[in-house]
């Protein structure tokens, strides 16, 4: 996140302030949102990136950033397809806290509105980042940093070839659920493509 360029802060719900800078990131440089949600349950506070064209990230399958905050309220994300509509995935409550560096990632298939599934991935319209007093939130003043918004391809993976303890094997797993019966797996992530750095 080298620059705030093209960001832009909304907020609602009784908020009462929030803007954003620069500062020393995870890795360079990142955006510091600094807000005032109040003390009306609700208050939200929001940062958007909108693309033009359209961004393709049809290539990965998990959305990820790493972050750090003050204050104990939610996290919530979201995308916006083709035709403006706003598709939001599960949000984290009370997690907008932690001092030190951490990373949020969601799976795609999270991102729903009304229980439609986001249509199209080769069309990403805009991308979204929320602060909001819900839940057992504290609302108030605070700030979180955010670095590093990342397309992750997880399903395609470096698994542990048990036959061979060093040798790796380049294949496209079953489901993260399935792995669980099998505790001789070994995974990293094989493929990261950078929003924003």
């Amino acid at each position: 996140m080298d620059d705030t360029v093209g960001w832009q802060v909304f907020s609602g719900g009784g908020a009462v302030s929030a803007s954003i800078s620069l500062v020393s990131g995870y890795i360079g440089a990142a955006i510091q949102v600094d807000y005032d949600l109040g003390t009306t349950p609700g208050a939200w506070v929001q940062i958007r990136k909108d693309f033009a064209p359209s961004m393709d990230i049809s290539y990965g399958d998990h959305y990820r950033f790493y972050y750090q905050g003050t204050a104990k309220n939610t996290l919530e994300v979201g995308m916006v397809s083709e035709n403006g509509q706003a598709y939001f995935a599960n949000a984290f409550h009370e997690v907008t806290h932690v001092p030190w560096w951490t990373y949020a990632t969601w799976d795609y298939r999270a991102f729903t509105s009304d229980g439609e599934v986001f249509p199209d991935f080769t069309q990403l319209k805009a991308v979204f980042i929320s602060i909001a007093f819900n839940g057992k939130s504290v609302g108030g003043k605070g700030s979180i940093i955010i670095d590093e918004i990342q397309c992750l391809n997880i399903a395609k993976r470096m698994v542990h070839n048990t036959s061979h303890c060093d040798a790796f094997t380049d294949i496209m797993t079953a489901p993260p659920n399935t792995l669980d019966t099998n505790p001789a797996a070994i995974t990293r992530i094989s493929t990261i493509t950078m929003f924003f750095r």
